[in-house]
């Protein structure tokens, strides 16, 4: 969707500048390598933790959605239009309780409460609790911050960075992430093959995580059983992700081991995978150096 859209503002721009955007060889190429170049490359985020060690995060993201928006949705300070944002989120993922056993079992009743429970005086404490004074609430895809200040600085913390291949960038964190796969095993019940071929997050994965559907589940997957196993019945693509970050882990909702075995390239434990750099980072076993072309700031 987000290619799509990109298209189309393509074509619009192409339009706007007064070009003749018909069925030509010339025209067509330069089209599609726009949209090539939006859909290509992995998607990094980086975190400055201190004035001489950086954390990048690697996703299969392509670079046209590798920004801002994608990892701290709407930025504002402005505690109704938060309140708001999540009210309606919220109201989305009540929405998408659609099996009875959702009511019967008051997961609605709870997550109604819930909503009102948050008000902006929450948002706000939330906030004023962390050291950067922001909040981002990732469910409505917002960030909060107290003043335009505090705002600017959280930016300056984070840049967002276009590499070939994250997995060759950050294949030791990668490493050992799939090794955390194989020690659970057991549990998780993917096969030897699935774990070597483990991934980071891609945008349809994260999308989904993200979305009123996924969140409905996860939100009552912890006292509201019946109502989570509907859920995962009625929802095939977050059933999908689900089984491929977890396997067999979420057998008492369902999940078949056919399911969990039939995984060919889970998503990594922690969704992302990491590298280090600057002055002060040391690399380890489980963490290493990421290239030397990745930006200080």
């Amino acid at each position: 969707m987000k290619i799509l859209f990109y298209g189309i503002c393509v074509l619009t721009m192409l339009t706007v500048l007064g070009c003749d955007v018909k069925k030509t060889d010339g025209n067509s190429s330069m089209l599609a390598m726009l949209l090539m170049d939006a859909s290509s490359g992995n998607c990094v985020y980086i975190s400055k933790d201190s004035a001489t060690r950086y954390t990048a995060n690697g996703f299969l993201i392509p670079k046209g959605s590798c920004n801002e928006a994608t990892f701290f949705g709407t930025m504002t300070t402005d505690l109704n239009t938060v309140k708001a944002a999540f009210d309606a989120f919220v109201d989305a993922e009540i929405a998408a309780m659609t099996p009875a056993s959702c009511t019967t079992s008051g997961a609605i009743a709870a997550a109604t409460t819930y909503k009102s429970s948050v008000t902006t005086a929450v948002i706000f404490d939330t906030a004023n609790l962390a050291a950067s004074k922001c909040y981002t609430l990732i469910p409505c895809n917002f960030t909060y911050c107290i003043g335009e200040d505090k705002l600017t600085a959280f930016r300056d913390k984070y840049r967002y960075y276009i590499t070939s291949d994250v997995k060759t960038d950050m294949s030791i964190n990668l490493a050992h992430q799939r090794g955390l796969f194989t020690i659970a095993q057991a549990t998780n019940r993917f096969t030897t093959a699935a774990i070597a071929n483990a991934v980071p997050f891609n945008g349809a994965d994260m999308a989904i995580m993200k979305g009123p559907k996924s969140m409905a589940f996860l939100s009552t997957s912890g006292g509201y059983h019946s109502c989570a196993t509907d859920l995962l019945d009625s929802y095939s693509d977050v059933r999908s992700v689900i089984i491929r970050n977890s396997g067999y882990v979420y057998s008492s909702f369902g999940i078949t081991l056919d399911e969990a075995q039939a995984v060919t390239t889970p998503i990594v434990p922690f969704q992302a995978i990491q590298c280090g750099y600057g002055s002060t980072f040391t690399p380890d076993a489980t963490i290493g150096q990421c290239p030397s072309t990745y930006p200080e700031y």
